[in-house]
C-alpha cells in the first residue's frame, strides 16, 4: 500500500465509513439469530478488513501510518458501538 494512499484524506474518510458499516454489522450480529460459527466468521472477516492497511504497508513509514489508521478505526468502532447500546433511543 503506497504512502499516498495511506496519507490521503479520502482514504481516512473511507476508513471512517468502514467503521460505521462495521458497527451496523456487529449490531446485526448481536441482535440477530445467528449461530456462534456465523458470528465468529463475521468477526474474523471484520478483523481482516480492519487490519488490511497494516498487512499491505511496505515501508516502515507506511506501516506506522497504517497502524495509526487501524488504531483510530478501532477507537471509532468502540465509541460508535458503545453509543448504539448506551444512548437512549
Amino acid at each position: 500500500m503506497s504512502l499516498d494512499t495511506l496519507f490521503s484524506e479520502d482514504f481516512e474518510t473511507y476508513r471512517k465509513l468502514e467503521a460505521e458499516k462495521c458497527v451496523g454489522i456487529i449490531r446485526g450480529l448481536i441482535t440477530g439469530q445467528h449461530s456462534g460459527e456465523f458470528f465468529k466468521g463475521a468477526m474474523f472477516m471484520l478483523k481482516a478488513i480492519i487490519n488490511l492497511p497494516v498487512d499491505y504497508a511496505k515501508s516502515p513509514e507506511a506501516k506506522e501510518r497504517a497502524i495509526f489508521l487501524r488504531d483510530q478505526m478501532m477507537r471509532s468502532l468502540e465509541a460508535k458501538l458503545s453509543r448504539v447500546y448506551l444512548e437512549e433511543e
